[in-house]
C-alpha cells in the first residue's frame, strides 16, 4: 500500500524555494515510497523511490526551468518552488 495518512507521518521539502536541489523527508515512514515530480499542469517529469526514513531523498532541480511544481507521495502532494 502505497497509501499515507497525514496524521501518522512528518513530511519535510526544505530549501524552498530552490534552484538546484531540494530534501524530502518522511519521518514515520514503515515502507519504500515512490515519489512524482510534475509541473504544474500535474504531468510526471521524474519519478523517485524513497526506501526509508532516516535518509532524506535529494531531488535535483537545476535542469528544471524556474516555475512551480508538486511531489506527490501517496495521496499528499507538497509544492516546490524552482527559481
Amino acid at each position: 500500500m502505497n497509501e499515507l495518512s497525514a496524521h501518522a507521518i512528518a513530511l519535510s521539502l526544505y530549501l524552498n524555494p530552490a534552484n538546484t536541489f531540494v530534501f524530502l523527508h518522511i519521518e514515520g515512514m514503515k515502507e519504500p515510497k515512490t515519489v512524482r515530480l510534475c509541473d504544474i499542469q500535474g504531468r510526471k517529469i521524474k519519478q523517485y523511490r524513497l526506501e526509508n526514513a532516516r535518509t532524506p531523498l535529494q531531488i535535483p532541480l537545476s535542469d528544471l526551468p524556474k516555475g512551480v511544481y508538486t511531489l506527490t507521495i501517496g495521496n499528499i502532494t507538497k509544492k516546490s518552488v524552482v527559481e
